[in-house]
């Protein structure tokens, strides 16, 4: 059961995310005519110079099953971009990205696969990732397709990959993203990924154009303030996630903004415009109705609270290598 608006077309289910203890923006979303898996990935990192944990990994766990779950479901599954947490790579890596050829087979086999580029409009990181994912993807999928820029027609639905914004303010080293537009007969939904905020005027813009009824966007990393990201990006992403408050009858915020307890705080303007406008605005789990768990957030809380098992420690403490290959263990 959701709350607030709910579309009568598209059905719209996220599956992990930051508020649900994951690093995620996974979603499955309905048409009358099609299935489609968004970003059918969750991830870990990290933080406050601590490894995840123990309550993170059985979060990434049992969001990667739910991932496979909704697989299972799906017409098409689509990749936004190249971060570990919006797509599974066929290799094993139990660190921070809960990964292996089974899982990615059990997401990607026998789908429509349509995603970012990795040839153009990318960087350096994610064309290496990306040469290798679509090199496996291709092995199992019934149908790749690089999808920037382009429309897909399912009946009476669209698919409308945008041409690549910015991964949050333009020219970031971060590189780019695609937003996918979902519209079915007087709806319109949004994925927007990793915009955060959005930061860009024109990603703003493209987001406006389409008049979408609901959006799904990632707030800007507030936790990186003053290290990592300027005064001035969030000022730009509060203004325009405002603005988007503004026009849209629903906005779940998630993502990056969702690791930093002080969410809530940044959020204020937006949230008051939405009022203002009778519109919503709200976390994927106030979305879902779930108990609000940011573990990623609350970590050094965590380690102090509950602390890991002696065997979570030994694991913790072997090469890299070794656990990359190696489950945490996290049933104690």
């Amino acid at each position: 059961m959701t709350r607030g608006l709910t579309l009568k077309y598209i059905k719209i289910k996220p599956l992990a995310a930051e508020s649900l203890g994951v690093r995620s923006m996974a979603t499955f979303v309905k048409t009358p005519d099609v299935s489609i898996l968004i970003d059918a990935s969750a991830a870990l990192g990290f933080r406050y110079g601590l490894v995840p944990h123990p309550l993170e990994y059985k979060a990434v766990e049992r969001a990667t099953k739910e991932i496979i779950r909704y697989a299972y479901y799906a017409d098409i599954v689509t990749l936004s971009h190249l971060h570990w947490d919006h797509f599974k790579p066929f290799f094993e890596e139990y660190r921070y990205i809960w990964s292996s050829k089974e899982i990615a087979e059990a997401i990607y086999a026998d789908k429509i696969v349509l995603g970012k580029d990795y040839q153009e409009n990318i960087n350096f990181s994610q064309r290496k990732r990306g040469y290798s994912f679509y090199k496996d993807v291709r092995k199992v999928a019934k149908k790749v397709e690089f999808a920037d820029g382009k429309s897909y027609v399912f009946g009476n639905t669209i698919i409308k990959f945008s041409t690549p914004v910015p991964h949050g303010e333009e020219n970031t080293p971060l590189g780019y993203v695609l937003m996918c537009t979902i519209k079915y007969e007087d709806e319109t939904f949004i994925h927007t990924s990793d915009v955060q905020g959005p930061v860009s005027e024109r990603t703003l813009n493209l987001i406006l154009k389409e008049k979408p009824n609901a959006i799904y966007v990632s707030g800007p990393p507030t936790y990186l303030e003053s290290y990592r990201i300027k005064e001035d990006t969030l000022r730009k992403a509060k203004e325009n996630l405002t603005k988007l408050a503004r026009n849209v009858r629903l906005i779940i915020v998630d993502h990056h903004l969702l690791r930093d307890l002080d969410w809530k705080v940044w959020l204020q303007s937006a949230v008051g415009e939405a009022k203002m406008n009778k519109h919503e605005i709200m976390c994927v789990s106030e979305y879902l109705n779930k108990e609000h768990r940011p573990l990623e957030a609350n970590r050094q809380m965590l380690y102090q609270q509950d602390p890991p098992s002696e065997e979570f420690e030994k694991w913790k403490n072997r090469p890299r290598e070794e656990r990359r290959k190696i489950k945490p263990p996290i049933d104690h």
